[in-house]
This record gives structure tokens, sequence and C-alpha cells, in this order.
């Protein structure tokens, strides 16, 4: 058996990765991590701006509701935060 060999149960030697396997291995797992922990801060920051902001839209709607014109602005609200929606979903998740 030669070194970077290990054998099998069923008798024959198997090669095992190098180290330079292990290594890029290790350096993609680094990564990945990176990156879904600034993906998970983008999101929350994300949900964070559309709840402060659905909540500034309801305030508006409740204001415009004392003078009717809270249907067409409810309506507004809807298309607004579906729109948004589709955005944090496209470029966040």
């Amino acid at each position: 058996m030669q070194p970077g060999q290990a054998q099998c149960a069923c008798g024959q030697y198997v090669d095992l990765p190098s180290n330079e396997f292990y290594a890029r291995l290790e350096n993609k797992v680094e990564q990945s991590s990176k990156e879904n922990s600034i993906r998970g801060l983008l999101i929350g920051i994300g949900f964070l701006f559309l709840f402060v902001l659905l909540e500034k839209i309801m305030d508006i709607i409740f204001i415009a509701e004392l003078y009717g014109a809270g249907i067409f602005l409810v309506l507004l609200a809807a298309v607004i935060g579906f729109n948004l929606w589709q955005i944090v979903r496209k470029f966040l998740l």
C-alpha cells in the first residue's frame, strides 16, 4: 500500500483525496458561510424596512379613511406591498 491510499473491505486499494482537496473544500465552506451571513443580514434589514414602510402606509390609510379615500389607498398599499415583496424575493432570497 502506498501513501495516500486506503484498503477497502473488499481488498482493493482506494486513492484518498489529497490535502489540496480538503483545503479547497474548507475555503468553499468558509466563503459560503460568509455569503450566507451577509445574505441573512440583508434579508433582515429588508424585512425591517418593509415593516416600517407598510406601517407608515397603514397610518396613511387610517388617516385617509377619515376623509373617505381609504379604498383607493388600500389598493395602492396592496400594489406597493406586492411590488416590494417581489423585489425582496428577487434580490435577497
